[in-house]
């Protein structure tokens, strides 16, 4: 055999989706190919820690490694694009992390895949798409990006998808999407899970079509300077409800961080639950702490 069949598959192949990375390339800041190369990885690591039923925290399965160890699985980028790659995806809300590390001192993060976040982004385009004259040919494509939270790659076609130590996944799930036959498109949800949470508080997309948070680029800014003062996203929600809750009406980040964000005021406002109370909403509602 000649010297150019060294770079075809005689070692461990990484696998994409194609349509996954369109997808993501679409989101501003993404390349699309990395992201979605990361993603089809941890899930790869999810799904074998899955049915080797190992690695379950708060009733998910996680996969963990250090940065270190992931530039050896993605070697052909630099260390600081990793860590670019999987930051861009915790912000985006693709990736939730969280640390269960039997040492303190270990900060290894702990990943696995927000589904919803990936059926949301899929919905957005089929919506678009059932526009279009060919949204039919279009849909079958669609779904093939949806990987589920049971484990298995939904795939449209009969080709396999391979997975990574060169065995086939041989389930091939074929579920029809609801969604495509209605008329009225679904509503826009934002990926990011504190907003998610806000619109949600709010009765979006149930009680209002009108979406209620009026300038993404402005809340996520206060947002990201209480996050720098070291509020987690869990405590900044609770301090936002109780704003709401009083006023009856929507109340900006930009109040909230007034109240707690800006230095010099406590860490623990009188009106934010106790610590205990943070840990539990944090745990139900996935969001990072």
């Amino acid at each position: 055999m000649g010297s150019e069949s060294r770079l075809l598959y005689d070692e461990r192949p990484l696998v994409v989706i194609p349509e996954l990375a369109r997808m993501l390339s679409a989101r501003k800041g993404f390349d699309g190919l990395q992201e979605a190369l990361v993603l089809q990885q941890i899930h790869y690591w999810v799904i074998l820690n899955t049915k080797a039923n190992k690695n379950e925290k708060d009733g998910f399965f996680w996969t963990y490694n250090t940065f270190k160890e992931w530039h050896e699985q993605f070697p052909f980028w630099s260390l600081a694009t990793i860590k670019r790659i999987f930051g861009r995806l915790e912000k985006a809300g693709f990736l939730i992390w969280g640390r269960f590390n039997k040492s303190n001192i270990n900060r290894t993060k702990w990943y696995r895949i927000d589904h919803d976040v990936i059926s949301r982004m899929v919905q957005n385009e089929l919506s678009i798409v059932s526009d279009c004259d060919n949204g039919k040919g279009q849909l079958d494509t669609l779904e093939s990006v949806n990987l589920t939270q049971s484990g298995q790659a939904q795939v449209t076609n009969e080709i396999p998808v391979p997975e990574n130590n060169h065995r086939l996944l041989t389930e091939n799930n074929k579920e029809s999407n609801e969604s495509s036959s209605k008329k009225k498109p679904a509503p826009k949800l934002h990926s990011r899970p504190i907003f998610a949470e806000i619109q949600k508080e709010l009765g979006y997309p149930e009680k209002t079509e009108k979406d209620p948070i009026p300038n993404y680029g402005k809340e996520a800014k206060a947002i990201d300077r209480m996050l720098k003062r070291g509020y987690s996203e869990p405590e900044i929600l609770a301090a936002w409800q109780a704003k709401v809750r009083t006023r009856g009406e929507f109340v900006s980040m930009v109040y909230v961080n007034e109240d707690i964000g800006k230095p010099g005021k406590a860490r623990q406002g009188s009106f934010l639950p106790d610590e205990e109370a943070l840990v539990a909403a944090a745990k139900e509602k996935g969001l990072n702490t």
